[in-house]
């Protein structure tokens, strides 16, 4: 069977999903295709004849000219736009969309020509704008199919060697043409050479063959379906890779159909952004969820200290007495531990929120980590209770290459729940040891302790033993150690044992690596 190449060509120019657009080199428009018309709302003879800046946003016209005689002083195929550089695009109604251009250049009978592909990107701009405006700044985007622009004759668009030149240099995805059996009389296109698969090697194989059973069987659906009025379309995997196939039906003189037209477009990287997205939307309604519960909570916990400041506040007022002075100073120092409350609470959100977001930096420097651990000590002595002493391994010292902010909220966290845990004369023991190449700092209570049955939950979100129920807290602190722990290369681990106590154990490497 005869292929009618010029009705091929022509049917595969025409069932584009981008707008083609041949031009001379004089910038004049010869020929346009059916998506070009849709997209810009001219007919096919307002368009032939006039200048490609008529498709162009007026802001473009005057430097579009010198552009153009530029470009065919040193012709190349390329792209026209990119992330940081966009085009717009005006329609005949005089509005305005964004766009992305390619080009191809190319000479035929002594003239030069420029195919241009051009897409509308108003809905993958959108998108795109919308993947930014997540907080964890996910992923730098790219959504759009790549763009091909190629410029013809007039007098040769009918022309087997223009459709040729269509096919292949189509931009990531294959023009194919099936018989009645379904299996390859034609293949052309980019994505076979990047498959590395030769054309003629198709030739009178089935086209179904490379699909799974599943995709196999949509893709017989849509094939009853074909006819040569609408375009049949679904999406399809090949070897990890996804595809859209347009489909339509190429009749014969008898107005017959006895061959099959299928675009098939190579649309992984747009369904690799969509997942991005999807992962990045889901994160950031997880994320409201935990801060909204994270609000929740912290008003709870802001109305004890709250109340005990307010009350304090008032009845230091009634002891205006010298031998009342003892008196003062008992609800002074309960104004201070509500205040050190509320400060700790602030600042497991604001660590919360930092992590959440990724927006914790590392910064390393050369420090010697007992003067680290002295300098927290010494900053959370108004946390201790009454009768409460710090056993620190003091002779000992340890230089290491970390980061000291992060080290001393690490300290700072775990000593905080080791006084809040134990009782008034208890000790808090902080010991560090040396290795070659790594430190080990162990912060021991002799607390309340941990159940057993639940020392597997202690460093989720929000979780709470059952045996604190009566002690503030927000339920983040070890959550956020452990965090930290981790940026800085490091593991945490604990013992405990009820009505016994805890003994935490944080192991860092001496020197911080970024690999």
């Amino acid at each position: 069977m005869n292929i009618d190449m010029n009705l091929l060509y022509k049917t595969a120019f025409n069932s584009a999903n981008e707008g083609l657009v041949l031009v001379n080199k004089t910038g004049e428009i010869i020929e346009v295709n059916t998506k070009t018309i849709k997209l810009f709302g001219y007919s096919k003879e307002e368009l032939l004849g006039q200048k490609v800046e008529i498709l162009m946003s007026s802001k473009y016209h005057k430097s579009h000219v010198a552009t153009r005689n530029s470009y065919h002083k040193k012709p190349s195929a390329r792209e026209m736009s990119n992330e940081k550089s966009h085009l717009f695009g005006m329609r005949k109604d005089g509005t305005e969309m964004p766009i992305n251009i390619s080009l191809n250049p190319f000479e035929m009978e002594g003239e030069r020509f420029v195919l241009a592909l051009i897409s509308d990107v108003t809905k993958s701009r959108k998108l795109l704008e919308e993947l930014k405006s997540t907080k964890d700044n996910l992923f730098k985007l790219n959504l759009e199919l790549e763009n091909l622009v190629i410029k013809r004759t007039k007098q040769l668009r009918k022309s087997q060697k223009l459709y040729q030149l269509i096919a292949q240099s189509f931009p990531n995805g294959i023009i194919n043409v099936l018989n009645s059996e379904y299996e390859y009389v034609f293949a052309e296109g980019k994505d076979l050479k990047n498959r590395k698969i030769v054309p003629d090697s198709l030739i009178g194989t089935s086209f179904l063959s490379q699909f799974n059973e599943s995709s196999k069987a949509n893709i017989l659906d849509k094939l009853k379906l074909v006819s040569t009025d609408s375009i049949q379309s679904l999406q399809v995997e090949i070897d990890e890779c996804y595809y859209e196939l347009n489909i339509i039906g190429l009749a014969n003189s008898d107005n017959v159909i006895d061959q099959i037209l299928i675009v098939q477009f190579n649309i992984s990287q747009l369904k690799k952004h969509e997942k991005e997205q999807e992962r990045a939307l889901v994160k950031e309604r997880e994320l409201g969820v935990m801060k909204s519960r994270f609000v929740s909570m912290a008003s709870h916990e802001f109305r004890t200290p709250l109340s005990a400041i307010l009350s304090s506040s008032s009845l230091i007022e009634k002891y205006e007495k010298e031998e009342q002075q003892g008196n003062r100073l008992k609800h002074t120092a309960r104004i201070k531990s509500s205040v050190n409350n509320l400060t700790n609470i602030l600042n497991d959100f604001l660590s919360f929120d930092k992590l959440s977001s990724g927006n914790i930096n590392v910064t390393i420097e050369r420090f010697d980590l007992m003067e680290a651990i002295e300098a927290a000590l010494d900053e959370i002595q108004v946390l201790k209770k009454k009768g409460q002493k710090f056993i620190v391994d003091k002779d000992a010292t340890h230089t290491v290459e970390s980061d000291p902010k992060l080290l001393k909220n690490i300290i700072i966290n775990l000593i905080s729940n080791a006084i809040k845990y134990s009782d008034e004369g208890s000790e808090v023991e902080i010991r560090v040891s040396e290795k070659k190449e790594s430190i080990k700092i162990e912060i021991k209570d002799s607390g309340i302790g941990i159940p057993e049955e639940e020392q597997k939950k202690m460093f989720q979100r929000f979780f709470r033993a059952g045996n604190v129920s009566n002690i503030q807290g927000t339920g983040l602190g070890l959550n956020i150690v452990k965090k930290y722990v981790e940026l800085l290369n490091g593991n945490i681990t604990f013992e405990s044992k009820l009505n016994v106590g805890s003994t935490f154990i944080v192991t860092l490497p001496k020197i911080f690596s970024h690999v």
